[in-house]
C-alpha cells in the first residue's frame, strides 16, 4: 500500500520525509535486537523484561513499530513453550488496534489457535485476514486511481471503505491526501483529522495535517502536530526544526496578518481560488517576494512538485538571505533527497 507522504511534502508548509514515514526508530530497532540477542542465548526471560519494559517506556509506538515489538515478544514466549500467553499478547494487540497493512498476524494467531485445536477460533483469524487483504486491496484500487489523477474516483472507493470499515484510519488518511490534491483545504483536515483519531501517531498525517493548519493560520495546532511527528520518529528532528523555526519567524507572522493572502483559504478553504488570486498578483507585482512564496506553497501542497520547485526558485532568486529563501531551499534539497 502506498505510503501516503511521499516525494515533496511542506517544511513549515512543505517538506518530504519520505525517509522517516514507515521508518523503524532506532530505539525501538536497538530493543528489539537486543531482546532477539538474548533469546537466541536462552534467556527467553531476560528478553521478556527488556521487551515488555520498553513498551511501559514507550507507549506512543506507532502500529507498525508495536507490531514487530509484539511480534518478538511473541516468539519469545513460544520459546518459552507458553504458547497460551503468545495468543494472549497478539488477540490483545489486533482487538486495539484491527486495522493492520498486512494479513500477517491475523494469520499468524490463526496458525497458533490450530495449535491449540481451537478451530472455530482459527477461522475467525481466517476470516479476519480475508477482511483485511480485501481491505488493502482495495485501498490499493483506489491509489492507482490516485495516481492517474483520477481524483473523484478515489475519494469514491476511500470513502466506501472508511463507511464499510469505521476502523480503517487509512482510508481517512487517502481521503485527506485527495481532497488536498483537489484544493479542498476544509475536507482535507477533516479526513486527516477523523484518521488521527483512529491512529494518533501517524507519521504522515500528522506531517500533512500540520502542514494545511499552518497554511491556514492554525499556527498552535499546526505546532502540535508537528512536534508529534518528532516524538514518534526522531529521525525527522532536523526537518521540523526547519519547520517550527519557520513559524515561529517574522515571515510566518506577517503571513498570519495577510488578509488578502489568507482570505480564500480561511474563508473558503479553496487553495485553487487562492492559486489563480496569487498568479493575477504576480503578474501586478511580478518582484513582490509574498505571491511567489504562497504560490510555490500551494503547489507544493497540492503535490504539483514542478510548478512549486519553479515558484521556490523563484523566492530564491528574488530575496537568497530571506526567510522564504531558507525554507525554500531546504524543501528543495528535501525533495532531491540531500
Amino acid at each position: 500500500m502506498r505510503k501516503v507522504l511521499c516525494g515533496i511534502v511542506l517544511v513549515a508548509f512543505s517538506l518530504s520525509i519520505s525517509g522517516c514515514v514507515g521508518m523503524i526508530m532506532p530505539d525501538t530497532f536497538r530493543v528489539v535486537m537486543k531482546a532477539e540477542k538474548e533469546s537466541r542465548k536462552g534467556k527467553h526471560e531476560k528478553a521478556v523484561n527488556i521487551l515488555e519494559e520498553y513498551q511501559k517506556t514507550h507507549p506512543d509506538m506507532p502500529p507498525g513499530e508495536i507490531l514487530w515489538h509484539k511480534d518478538a515478544l511473541v516468539q519469545c514466549y513460544l520459546e518459552m513453550g507458553n504458547t497460551s500467553t503468545a495468543i494472549s499478547v497478539l488477540d490483545e494487540f489486533l482487538k486495539e488496534q484491527p486495522y493492520q497493512e498486512d494479513e500477517h498476524p491475523y494469520l499468524e494467531l490463526a496458525r497458533l489457535y490450530l495449535q491449540q485445536g481451537d478451530k472455530q477460533k482459527a477461522e475467525d483469524m481466517f476470516a479476519k485476514a480475508k477482511e483485511l487483504a480485501n481491505i488493502n486491496l482495495r485501498l490499493d484500487i483506489g491509489w492507482r486511481y490516485e495516481e492517474a489523477k483520477e481524483l473523484d474516483r478515489a475519494i469514491e472507493i476511500y470513502t466506501c471503505i472508511s463507511q464499510d470499515v469505521p476502523y480503517c484510519y487509512k482510508a481517512y488518511t487517502c481521503l485527506g491526501d485527495v481532497f488536498g490534491q483537489k484544493g479542498n483545504i476544509n475536507k482535507a483536515i477533516s479526513n486527516y483529522e477523523k484518521g488521527l483519531e483512529l491512529n494518533p501517531v501517524d507519521v504522515a498525517a500528522n506531517m500533512c495535517v500540520g502542514s494545511l493548519y499552518a497554511i491556514s493560520g492554525k499556527k498552535d495546532k499546526a505546532k502540535q502536530a508537528f512536534e508529534k511527528v518528532v516524538k514518534v520518529c526522531p529521525e525527522a528532528d532536523k526537518e521540523i526544526k526547519a519547520i517550527l523555526t519557520f513559524l515561529n519567524s517574522a515571515a510566518y507572522d506577517a503571513f498570519l496578518q495577510d488578509e488578502e493572502a489568507l482570505k480564500y483559504i480561511q474563508q473558503q478553504g479553496d487553495m485553487n481560488t487562492a492559486i489563480e488570486a496569487c498568479k493575477e498578483k504576480i503578474a501586478q507585482e511580478p518582484k513582490t517576494l509574498k505571491w511567489h512564496f504562497y504560490l510555490a506553497v500551494l503547489y507544493s501542497i497540492k503535490e504539483e512538485d514542478k510548478e512549486a520547485e519553479e515558484g521556490f526558485k523563484k523566492v530564491i532568486s528574488l530575496a537568497p538571505n530571506s526567510d522564504e529563501a531558507r525554507l525554500s531551499k531546504a524543501i528543495m534539497r528535501a525533495s532531491s533527497g540531500h
